[in-house]
């Protein structure tokens, strides 16, 4: 039997159970020995949703993700507009419909004052105009109501007058709360106890259908000129003769020039991202010293007055607060519309109308999709459509009591079975990385008594839930969870490991589901965030002379474990494990990609390890799910693992999916830790030198 220092004691059971020259342990040959079968709502809706979205046809041991995924898109419809789709978007869903729940709800006696403040941000943002799209007549009726500008002139129509462009984008403020030149945001004011206050900032996009960030081809402005040529029809409203084709071509030209300056500098103040609070007479002030001539005016004070029409409660006056974002913004646009003609702003306001709220035809369609990938990849398309989103969405998405709406959310659907639960497991998977730390060849003993340490002492909440173990930790200052992220967080400087609640919900874990549903879902997470926990004091610490991650004579062990992942992650194409419809050049191979799939492997090690241990103190009894019956709990295990991944991506985000994603492609993140797990290939019995057996299996502790 190994010697065990007194300072492990931590570890001391789960060693006595292991011979320390094999690295063998009791567990690891352990067979299932009875298989109850669990007949809860959950397990039912569960199996049902694994049954849907596998291709049994698919070979296992080629490709695993096309096995447990290969069908998931045929019962897991993409919504209207959505560029990708998964599991975890379907959990984010749902958290937004509770949270408009917990949002609309009224108040009580019981209800503390952060909890009404945010009921009335909320409102007074769903209070914003809002319109949704319509047909042409549609259009036509809101366009009636304003008829100067109309790029569909009839011969006899008046021209503009001058200096009021600005009422023009004031009009179609008050219908749909949306302006040509900036975005509108209702937050909360944390100098005046959190009450409602307006946020402007500059758009999403000059382009009322499309984002662009690249420049264009000459044939997707010919597309996108089209495209405005088509729509700009439902601005006719009579049936006089109506201006030449070469004056509208040469209008429409007008404003595709326009916008595409107006763009440039939408882009180009994106970094410098700072919010200021102010009087509006302030900003009124700020795009004065810019704005010169008559076309360019804009009332702020109007356009404050429009949005603020259903939260009055007094006078409204040149004092009234706000937040300007990127103020530079504001600056330059005075200056851009100061150049412009009066006739191309007008024409631009109008098309911007048309653009959000016009129900485009087939023809329209292809033209906007010509218009953002014309002689290129369609994988990498050089533009995005834009997609709608409910106003009482949005006013969820950037609701800023953060805090708040987390501890609402925590404080309704996060229970103490779940707790419980949760810790249980969250100690399984300690002890396991504990052991294996332990038993690593060759970290020193040192090194992997730091490292133990620091796993038995990290601590645990739950995205401000009030049934923290760590009383300290109920209210952060910052959290690091975002309560709409279905993801599990960091923060290293109190090695605390922060569950957000959502993640603790079915189907990635539950107190009624059997444990091994438990260990290859919510366990996984765990155990990647857990070891990413010691990665990343790597950086922190690094900097510091009293706290050591590794010691020289150990970086050069580090680096070639390391050199393993990221070697096997460039060969993924070679073998076959990427997807072939993905360009390779695509593909990022930087040390945070690296770091994460490292984080995949061990993360799934650690929680399988710990499945098993459990199974051996079960005796060998694992409850699998309904229609598994004939499916031993160790390939059950995986194909839950796999199954949490399945994802559609449009091709139209992928470019913007590589440029925000520090993780895998899904496919990846499933087959590259699996082709390292010998347990995965003899489970399917993949035969050595498949795809999913890799020759070389990297690990960070061995």
């Amino acid at each position: 039997m190994c010697s065990i220092h007194f300072y492990r004691k931590y570890i001391a059971i789960a060693l006595l159970l292991s011979t320390c020259e094999s690295k063998q342990h009791v567990w690891d040959s352990i067979k299932q020995t009875k298989s109850p079968v669990c007949e809860t709502k959950e397990c039912k809706e569960l199996s049902q949703s694994l049954v849907e979205g596998m291709n049994t046809k698919a070979d296992p041991c080629t490709n695993f993700y096309d096995y447990v995924c290969g069908r998931w898109a045929e019962h897991n419809p993409v919504p209207p507009n959505v560029g990708e789709w998964s599991a975890n978007h379907i959990m984010r869903t749902k958290t937004i419909h509770d949270l408009r729940k917990l949002l609309e709800k009224k108040d009580n006696m019981y209800d503390g004052a952060d909890v009404v403040q945010a009921r009335k941000v909320y409102k007074a943002c769903v209070s914003i105009p809002s319109l949704q799209r319509g047909n042409a007549d549609f259009i036509k009726i809101i366009v009636k109501g304003i008829a100067n500008w109309i790029l569909h002139l009839s011969v006899n129509t008046p021209k503009a007058h001058d200096g009021m462009t600005w009422m023009l984008d004031n009009y179609y403020l008050k219908m749909t709360g949306e302006s040509a030149f900036f975005d509108v945001k209702m937050i909360s004011n944390y100098q005046k106890q959190n009450s409602p206050l307006l946020l402007l900032q500059p758009p999403q996009s000059a382009y009322g259908s499309i984002f662009r960030s690249t420049d264009w081809t000459d044939d997707e402005k010919y597309a996108y000129s089209k495209f405005l040529r088509e729509i700009a029809g439902v601005l006719t409203l009579d049936k006089k003769p109506l201006i030449p084709k070469t004056t509208m071509k040469m209008d429409i030209e007008n404003v595709f020039k326009f916008r595409r300056n107006l763009n440039k500098l939408i882009n180009e103040n994106n970094e410098n991202d700072v919010c200021k609070y102010m009087m509006l007479h302030e900003v009124q002030r700020l795009y004065d010293s810019t704005a010169k001539k008559p076309a360019s005016k804009i009332n702020w004070m109007e356009h404050g007055r429009v949005l603020h029409s259903n939260l009055i409660t007094k006078k409204f006056d040149k004092n009234m607060p706000i937040t300007l974002c990127q103020e530079e913004y504001f600056k330059k646009l005075g200056l851009l519309l100061s150049d412009a003609d009066e006739l191309t702003i007008g024409n631009h306001i109008h098309l911007y109308f048309v653009e959000r709220h016009l129900y485009f035809n087939p023809h329209e369609k292809s033209l906007l999709s010509s218009a953002i990938s014309s002689n290129m990849q369609q994988l990498t398309p050089r533009g995005q459509i834009r997609y709608d989103t409910e106003r009482w969405q949005k006013c969820i998405k950037y609701h800023n009591m953060r805090n708040t709406i987390a501890k609402m959310y925590a404080d309704a659907y996060f229970v103490k079975e779940t707790k419980a639960s949760v810790e249980k497991l969250i100690e399984r998977i300690k002890a396991i990385m504990t052991m294996q730390i332990y038993e690593s060849s060759w970290l020193g003993e040192i090194t992997s008594e730091h490292m133990m340490d620091k796993i038995k002492h990290s601590v645990i909440t739950y995205s401000y839930s009030k049934l923290t173990t760590y009383p300290v930790l109920t209210s952060p200052a910052n959290s690091p969870t975002d309560i709409l992220n279905i993801n599990t967080a960091i923060a290293n400087s109190r090695s605390e490991l922060i569950l957000n609640v959502p993640a603790l919900q079915f189907p990635m874990h539950s107190p009624s589901l059997p444990y091994v549903v438990n260990h290859a879902r919510i366990g996984f997470l765990i155990g990647n965030e857990m070891y990413s926990m010691l990665r990343k004091e790597e950086k922190v610490t690094r900097s510091s002379p009293n706290r050591i991650w590794l010691p020289r004579n150990l970086q050069n062990k580090f680096n070639q474990r390391s050199k393993c992942f990221a070697e096997q992650y460039k060969d993924y194409v070679r073998r076959g494990i990427a997807q072939p419809s993905v360009p390779n050049y695509l593909l990022k191979y930087n040390d945070l990609v690296v770091e994460e799939n490292t984080a995949d492997t061990m993360g799934l090690k650690a929680t399988y390890d710990a499945f098993k241990k459990q199974m051996w103190k079960k005796k060998g009894e694992c409850t699998v799910l309904p229609q598994f019956e004939k499916t031993n709990c160790e390939k059950l295990f995986f194909i839950l693992f796999g199954s949490q991944f399945c994802t559609i991506i449009s091709p139209n985000i992928l470019q913007k999916y590589f440029d925000k994603n520090s993780h895998s492609l899904p496919e990846f993140r499933v087959n590259g830790p699996l082709s390292n797990m010998l347990e995965f290939s003899d489970a399917f019995e993949c035969k050595p030198h498949t795809r999913m057996n890799a020759t070389i299996k990297c690990d960070m502790w061995e």
